[in-house]
């Protein structure tokens, strides 16, 4: 390529933010109601005390490393996998199981779509538990706030 450009991150940031305009249409049509800011807040209040114990587990953060990416990549997983896994499959699955099994079906996928190693596997499935939970008892606006807040924290 001209000039050295690597075009494998271009493509793969505009990618994920064709899932994240996909996904924000998806919460429009299906699961508005379930999007407030009280919805928001809450999951960021409950993601508080994880957030507090990886920052303490990691060290000392970066702020502007943290704001780059809260805008950028921690936006996929607070939208997109929660559209994916606590809306549409979770969604599915109640419809054809009962809430405890699907809840369960629907952990175990989220875990192993982090397939890179076996914790964030461990990681994901238990955090798949608990998103289920407040999908069901709170709604969809906790859950991305939640997810994009975890997702934030650890991945600077």
């Amino acid at each position: 390529l001209e000039n050295n450009i690597e075009l494998a991150p271009l493509i793969y940031i505009v990618l994920n933010y064709v899932w994240v305009v996909w996904a924000i249409k998806v919460l429009r049509e299906k699961y508005r109601k379930e999007v407030s800011w009280r919805n928001l807040l809450l999951g960021l209040l409950l993601a508080l005390p994880v957030v507090i114990f990886v920052c303490i587990f990691k060290g000392r953060l970066d702020p502007l490393v943290f704001i780059i990416t809260a805008a950028t990549f921690s936006v996929f997983g607070g939208v997109v996998e929660e559209v994916i896994y606590r809306g549409l499959l979770l969604n599915t699955l109640t419809g054809k199981f009962n809430t405890k099994i699907a809840i369960v079906i629907q952990s175990l996928v989220f875990g192993l779509s982090h397939l890179w190693s076996w914790e964030p596997v461990v990681a994901g499935t238990l955090l798949g538990i608990l998103m289920a939970i407040l999908r069901l008892k709170i709604g969809m606006g906790c859950n991305i706030a939640f997810h994009w807040l975890m997702n934030t924290v650890t991945h600077t």
